[in-house]
């Protein structure tokens, strides 16, 4: 080798002495599975650094606790729609009972669709299904009320009766 090559050898020369010879082993097994020399692989992660900081990437450490921040928001933000959608559900369940709480009110009333298809799909139905099928606890006063407010509205209109299985839906 020539004092010239020497020279550019050394010029390109870089030592680099780790923590421990399991940190190099490590390193080494990380260079085998790309089929790089533990010289390129170096190369190549120094080099991917560089490139990364210098297109203002943060590094893995950073992008996930940016990442964690993000989800724990993101899960309180649902958590929050979740309790609002639960308060709108409430309030129009109300509002639903509201209009079936005085029987002598007239104007449009707004059946359960659930309720009326249930009837009308699987008569006789008895009440028990009927509440199972609205998921309505028999113990849920209110609920039971609304339902049977609207089974004898529908009875007064003629568009179901009540036979001895449960309620049918009367196909005039």
């Amino acid at each position: 080798m020539s004092e010239n090559e020497s020279k550019n050898i050394m010029e390109k020369r870089v030592d680099v002495y780790l923590n421990s010879p399991k940190q190099k082993e490590r390193w080494k097994e990380k260079a085998d599975e790309k089929d790089l020399s533990l010289s390129k692989f170096v190369q190549f992660a120094v080099e991917e650094y560089i490139s990364n900081e210098e297109i203002g990437e943060p590094n893995k450490a950073q992008k996930i606790a940016q990442l964690e921040n993000e989800v724990q928001s993101l899960s309180q933000e649902n958590e929050r729609l979740e309790r609002v959608i639960g308060t709108y559900k409430d309030e129009l369940q109300e509002y639903k009972k509201m209009q079936f709480s005085d029987k002598d009110k007239s104007g449009k009333k707004n059946y359960s669709p659930k309720l009326v298809n249930k009837i009308r799909k699987d008569s006789p139905v008895n009440e028990d299904e009927i509440l199972r099928h609205l998921n309505i606890p028999p113990s849920d006063g209110d609920n039971v009320s609304w339902v049977s407010s609207q089974l004898e509205l529908l009875a007064e209109y003629g568009l179901v009766e009540y036979t001895g299985d449960g309620w049918r839906w009367k196909d005039e």
